[in-house]
């Protein structure tokens, strides 16, 4: 996928310039339109990080009917050289996964982006990094991109699928996060609502058909 990949470099890129430099604004400008004409008709982007017994990867949810593994759409090369890489903007915030929504505007995009290639600092990785970025989010009201925090997950104690601990720990974050967005007046929440639920709804259920019909193979 041609977008990842550019999405990638432009956060590397986007960490050694100034966010009003004009090669920063550009790149990102042209991301965005990249963005647009990628998602079509669907609803949203889900860069998820998926864990197994030895071993991460990123996984691409929301442009196929199922989950796509990051290496599958890139090139074997590209793949060893940029997605450890991408692990590591997740590493930065303690991140496990972040969505973009198709309606997000080129100022949220790049507002974001931005927020997400800044360079590390001694609290990465940890809870105080994610608290960072969570607080970031409500003062540069980030509403159309959703997280997941390593500190969010639910079901730790039970044996969930991944992919449905990660849609019910987006889940309950996204709803949490609605009443600290102070500025947004009643109908910009309710919007909002109906973009979370929905969307994270149809999350949980594709992933207990899914974790279902794996029982059965």
């Amino acid at each position: 996928m041609r977008f990842t990949l550019a999405l990638i470099k432009t956060m590397l890129r986007a960490g050694y310039y100034a966010p009003g430099h004009p090669e920063a604004k550009k790149g990102l400008t042209d991301l965005h339109s990249e963005f647009v004409l990628l998602m079509g008709d669907r609803a949203e982007l889900t860069y998820m990080v998926t864990v197994t017994a030895d071993d991460r990867a990123i996984t691409i949810d929301g442009y196929d009917d199922a989950p796509l593994p990051l290496e599958r759409v890139m090139k074997q090369d590209a793949t060893s050289l940029f997605v450890p890489k991408f692990l590591e903007f997740f590493d930065r915030w303690n991140l496990l996964s972040f969505s973009l929504k198709a309606t997000i505007s080129p100022e949220e995009f790049h507002t974001f982006l931005v927020l997400m290639s800044q360079p590390p600092e001694a609290s990465q990785g940890t809870t105080d990094a994610a608290k960072r970025l969570t607080q970031a989010f409500l003062d540069q009201h980030i509403i159309h991109v959703s997280t997941v925090l390593n500190d969010d997950i639910v079901g730790k104690e039970r044996r969930l699928p991944w992919r449905l601990k990660m849609a019910l720990s987006r889940l309950r974050r996204d709803l949490r996060m609605l009443p600290l967005y102070k500025g947004a007046s009643p109908e910009e929440i309710q919007r909002i609502k109906t973009q979370i639920v929905e969307p994270g709804l149809s999350k949980i259920s594709w992933s207990t058909v899914t974790s279902s019909q794996q029982t059965w193979i």
